[in-house]
C-alpha cells in the first residue's frame, strides 16, 4: 500500500536523521508527485535542504540536471514564505547544500531560484536593521551578504547572455517546432539576464547603503548604468526617455543609480538624477519614497550636514512620514556612537517622532543608544516613558508604582515646559504626565491641570483629556468624595455623548447605565460575551425604537441584531431575560428587511408558544411578529390573521401604541408598489381602524389617514362600489382636515368626493388645489379637470363657460393626459365638438 504524502516527508525525515541511505528515487517521487497533492512547503528544508544535499553525485549529470531543476520552484516558493529575515536569510543559507555537487552549467534554475530569494531575504533584513538598533541582522554581515549576491547574480546573467547567444545561433539555422522552442528559450533568457543584472546593481547598491564603501557602490552604477540603453556610455538626466519613466523597473532603476552616484560623493549629479523621480509619469509608490532613500543615501556618504539639510526640509513642508523620522533617528544613533556631531540628526529624528506623538518608538529609541543617549526635552521625555513602561509593569497601587509614576510624572512635567519642546508634543506629554500623577494618587491636582489646559480642536486630544478627567474623579469617589461621584458621573454621560465610538466607551455606559449610553455605545456593549450585559444593553436599544426616526430605527436595530446570537440561540433557558432578548432580536431583525427574515423566523420558532410557555402579553406579541414576517414574505393573508389573533389575545390591554407600531411596519411594506393591490384591504382596514381611534391633532392622523386614502383609491379602482367610495371618502376628510395646505391632500379629497357622488365637496376641494399651486402644473391641470367634471354634475352650462374660458387661455389646453380628459367632457358638453 502506498504511503500518503504526509507520511512519505515523515519517513524521508527519520531517514535523514538516522544518517540512513538517501533513497533518491523516493524523493524524486515526492517531487513528482507535488503538483497534484502539494508538497508542504515546511517539509521543503528535511527533504531539500537536508536530504538532497550530496547525494546526488551518484547520479548521472543529465539526472542530476533534471532532478535539480524539479526542485527549484520549490525552493523558490519555501525561500518566498513571510517570516522572520533572519529566519529567511537561514533558509537561504541551507538552500545553498543542494549546490555542493553541482556543476557550473547543473542546477541553473535552482541557482536563480536561491540567488534571487537571497537578495529578497537580504532586502526584508536590511529594511529592519534601518529601522531598529538592535536586535537585528549584523550591518556589516549584511552588506558582504550583499555584495556577494551582487557578484553571483552578475555571474549568472552572464552565464544566461552565453546561453542566449548559442540559443540565438542555433535558432537561425532552425524551423518549425524548434524555431518556436527556441524564440521561447531565448525570450525566458532574455528576461531573466535583464532581471539578474537589476538585481545584481541593486543587491551592491544595497551593500554600499550598509557599508559606505564607495567601490562597491561604482560596481553597482556600472551594473545598472547599461539597462537605461541611453544609446551612449556616459548618458545624462537628459538622455533618459522620458516614455520609459512610468515603467517601475526602469524608474528603480534609475534610484538605485541616482544613490551610488550619492554614495560615491557625486552629490549634484545623485540629484540631478534623483530629479527624474519627481516626473508625473513615475509612480506614485516610488515618489513618495524618494526622500527615505535619499537619506540613507547621504548617511551612507557621510554627508552629514546635507542629512540634516533634509531632515530640515521634512519639517518644513511636512512630507515626511513616522517611517520617514524612525530612519533619521535610527541613521542619527548609529552615526552619533562613533561621531558625536551626528547627534543632531538623531536628535532631529527623534523630535520629528515627537511631534507626531509617536512616544512609545522615541522612547525605545531613545535609550538604545550605548554611548549615546538624548538629552534636555528628548531626554526628560524617554526617561518620563521609561518609568511609565516600569511602572506599568509593577502590581498597581504598590509602592514601587507609585514611586515609579511619581519619577514619570515629574519627567515627563518637566519636559512638557521645557522651551525647546515642540508645542504639539509638549501638550501631549503634559497630558501624559498628568495621567501619572493621577496613577500616583495626586487627583485633585491633576484635575486642575487638566482644566488648565486651552482646548484645541486640532490637536485631537479631547477625548484623553475628558477621560483622565473621569479616572481622576473616580479615584477621588472611591475614596468616599460624594461630590466627585456627582461630578463623575456628569462628566461620563458628557464623554458617552461627545465620543460614542472610543473603544472605553461600552463598559462606561454599564457603570453609567445603559439607558444613558449612545447607541454605538450600546451596540459594542450588544456584541459582549456576557449574557448579563448583553441582554442589558440590548433591552436598552429596543426602548429607543419606538421614537426613533426610520434612519436612527434602522441603526439601532442593526446594533441589536448584529450583537451575536442570543441565550435560547445558545441552547440556553427561556428565562425571562432570555425570552425578552430573543423578542427584541426578532423583531429588531425585521426593521432590517427581508434580510432579517430568516433570524426572525428562527427566533420565533423558538419563541413557540406550543414549545415554550409564554404569558398571555407575549403570545400577543408573538402573533404579531408573526404577523409581520408574513407580511415580509409577501403573505397578506397570513398578516391579517397574525394580526387578528394578536389583538383577540391582548384585548383591551393593548393600546395606540401597539397598533401604531403595526401600522408602521404596513406603511414599510405598502412602500413596494408591486404589492399594493395585494396589501390594499389589510392597510384599509387597519388605517381606518387605527384614525378612528385618534383624536383629531394627533401627529399619527396624516401618515395613518394618507394609507387610508392610498389603499382605498386602489380598491375603488378595482371596485367602485359606494361602501368603498364612503371609506375613501372619510379617510380623505380627515387627510385633508389634518394638512389643509397638502395639494396632494386636497387632490385625493376632490376624487374621493367625486366617486361618492358629493360634487360640491369636490368642487370646492379642485378649487382650493387650483388656487394653491402654480398655473400651469401638472397638479394645477389635474384640478382644472376635476373642478370641470364637479361643475358637469352640478351645472353643465358653468362647466361649458369654464371649459371655453380654458381653452382662450391656455393654447396647449388640449395636450397630455388632461387634455385627453378634457377634450372628452367637451364632448360631452352642450355646445361642445361631436
Amino acid at each position: 500500500m502506498a504511503l500518503s504524502l504526509a507520511a512519505a516527508i515523515a519517513a524521508t525525515v527519520s531517514a535523514v536523521a538516522a544518517d540512513e541511505p538517501l533513497g533518491l528515487p523516493e524523493v524524486t517521487k515526492l517531487l513528482e508527485r507535488s503538483d497534484a497533492e502539494g508538497l508542504a512547503l515546511d517539509a521543503v528544508e528535511a527533504i531539500l535542504a537536508e536530504s538532497a544535499a550530496g547525494r546526488t553525485a551518484g547520479l548521472d549529470r543529465e539526472a542530476r540536471q533534471a532532478w535539480l531543476d524539479r526542485a527549484a520552484p520549490l525552493v523558490e516558493a519555501w525561500l518566498a514564505e513571510p517570516l522572520a529575515p533572519s529566519r529567511r536569510l537561514a533558509r537561504v543559507d541551507r538552500a545553498r547544500r543542494l549546490l555542493a555537487t553541482a556543476g557550473s552549467a547543473e542546477g541553473s534554475a535552482l541557482r536563480w531560484a536561491i540567488a534571487t530569494g537571497g537578495y529578497l531575504a537580504a532586502s526584508a533584513a536590511a529594511d529592519e536593521v534601518r529601522g531598529a538598533i538592535a536586535g537585528v541582522e549584523d550591518p556589516v554581515g549584511l552588506a558582504a551578504r550583499f555584495a556577494a549576491l551582487g557578484e553571483e547574480l552578475s555571474f549568472l546573467s552572464d552565464d544566461a547572455d552565453s546561453s542566449r547567444a548559442a540559443a540565438a545561433a542555433q535558432s537561425l539555422r532552425a524551423s518549425g517546432v524548434e524555431a518556436d522552442l527556441l524564440a521561447e528559450r531565448i525570450a525566458i533568457l532574455e528576461n531573466r539576464i535583464l532581471r539578474g543584472r537589476f538585481l545584481a546593481g541593486w543587491a551592491m547598491v544595497q551593500s554600499a547603503l550598509l557599508s559606505g564603501d564607495r567601490e562597491v557602490a561604482a560596481a553597482g552604477e556600472a551594473m545598472l548604468l547599461p539597462l537605461l540603453d541611453a544609446g551612449v556610455d556616459e548618458p545624462r538626466p537628459a538622455d533618459v526617455s522620458k516614455d520609459r519613466r512610468s515603467d517601475l523597473g526602469f524608474a528603480q532603476t534609475i534610484l538605485g543609480l541616482a544613490i551610488a552616484k550619492g554614495i560615491r560623493g557625486d552629490s549634484v549629479d545623485a540629484a540631478e538624477w534623483l530629479a527624474i523621480l519627481s516626473d508625473p509619469q513615475v509612480d506614485p509608490d516610488l515618489q513618495a519614497a524618494r526622500g527615505a532613500w535619499e537619506l540613507l543615501m547621504l548617511v551612507a556618504a557621510g554627508d552629514r550636514l546635507a542629512a540634516l539639510g533634509l531632515v530640515e526640509s521634512w519639517t518644513r513642508d511636512g512630507s515626511a512620514s513616522v517611517a520617514w523620522w524612525r530612519l533619521a533617528a535610527v541613521a542619527g544613533i548609529r552615526r552619533a556612537e562613533r561621531d558625536l556631531e551626528w547627534s543632531a540628526l538623531a536628535e532631529r529624528g527623534l523630535s520629528g517622532l515627537a511631534v507626531r506623538e509617536e512616544f512609545a518608538l522615541l522612547s525605545a529609541l531613545g535609550r538604545s543608544g550605548r554611548e549615546w543617549r538624548p538629552k534636555g526635552f528628548l531626554g526628560a521625555t524617554v526617561e518620563g516613558f521609561e518609568a511609565l513602561e516600569i511602572a506599568e509593569g509593577l502590581p498597581p497601587d504598590s509602592p514601587e508604582a507609585q514611586r515609579e509614576y511619581r519619577r514619570a510624572a515629574e519627567r515627563l512635567r518637566w519636559a512638557s515646559i521645557s522651551p525647546e519642546a515642540p508645542p504639539i508634543a509638549a501638550r501631549s506629554v503634559e497630558i501624559a504626565s498628568i495621567g501619572a500623577a493621577i496613577e500616583s494618587g495626586e487627583a485633585v491636582a491633576a484635575i486642575e491641570r487638566l482644566d488648565a489646559i486651552p482646548p484645541d480642536d486640532a490637536a485631537g486630544d479631547a477625548s484623553r483629556i475628558a477621560w483622565l478627567r473621569l479616572v481622576a474623579l473616580d479615584r477621588l469617589a472611591r475614596e468616599g468624595d460624594e461630590d466627585a461621584s456627582r461630578r463623575w458621573r456628569e462628566s461620563a454621560r458628557g464623554f458617552l455623548a461627545a465620543h460614542p465610538d472610543d473603544p472605553r466607551s461600552p463598559m462606561l455606559a454599564v457603570r453609567v447605565g445603559a439607558d444613558d449610553a449612545p447607541p454605538q455605545a450600546l451596540g459594542a456593549l450588544a456584541r459582549s460575551g456576557d449574557p448579563a450585559v448583553r441582554q442589558g444593553a440590548r433591552a436598552a436599544l429596543a426602548r429607543r425604537l419606538p421614537a426613533a426616526g426610520d434612519e436612527l430605527r434602522r441603526a439601532i436595530a442593526a446594533e441589536i441584531v448584529e450583537g451575536g446570537p442570543t441565550s435560547l440561540e445558545l441552547g440556553g433557558s427561556p428565562s425571562d431575560d432570555a425570552r425578552r432578548e430573543a423578542f427584541e432580536v426578532a423583531e429588531a431583525s425585521l426593521l432590517l428587511g427581508s434580510e432579517g427574515l430568516v433570524r426572525a423566523r428562527r427566533l420565533l420558532e423558538l419563541l413557540d408558544p406550543q414549545r415554550i410557555p409564554l404569558g398571555t402579553e407575549e403570545r400577543a406579541r408573538w402573533w404579531r411578529d408573526r404577523a409581520e414576517v408574513a407580511l415580509l414574505a409577501g403573505d397578506a393573508a397570513g398578516a391579517a390573521d397574525g394580526w387578528r389573533r394578536a389583538v383577540e389575545i391582548a384585548g383591551a390591554s393593548w393600546g395606540a401604541e401597539a397598533r401604531r407600531e403595526w401600522l408602521r411596519r404596513l406603511a414599510l411594506a405598502w412602500r413596494d408598489e408591486a404589492r399594493r393591490e395585494e396589501l390594499a384591504p389589510l392597510v384599509l382596514d387597519e388605517s381606518v381602524a387605527h384614525l378612528a381611534a385618534l383624536a383629531d391633532g394627533s401627529t399619527d392622523v396624516a401618515p395613518s389617514a394618507r394609507l387610508a386614502v392610498e389603499s382605498a383609491a386602489i380598491l375603488w379602482r378595482l371596485d367602485p362600489s359606494e361602501a368603498l367610495a364612503t371609506r375613501w371618502l372619510g379617510a380623505a376628510a380627515r387627510l385633508a382636515s389634518a394638512a389643509p395646505s397638502d395639494a396632494a391632500a386636497l387632490e385625493s379629497l376632490a376624487l374621493a368626493a367625486a366617486a361618492a357622488d358629493e360634487w360640491e365637496r369636490s368642487l370646492e376641494a379642485a378649487r382650493r388645489l387650483l388656487a394653491g399651486v402654480p398655473r400651469g402644473s401638472d397638479a394645477w391641470r389635474r384640478a382644472k379637470v376635476m373642478q370641470v367634471e364637479a361643475l358637469m354634475a352640478i351645472d353643465p352650462a358653468q362647466a361649458r363657460a369654464v371649459l371655453d374660458q380654458h381653452r382662450v387661455l391656455d393654447p396647449t389646453w388640449e395636450e397630455g393626459e388632461t387634455g385627453e380628459r378634457l377634450t372628452r367632457l367637451d364632448e360631452m358638453l352642450p355646445g361642445g365638438r361631436r
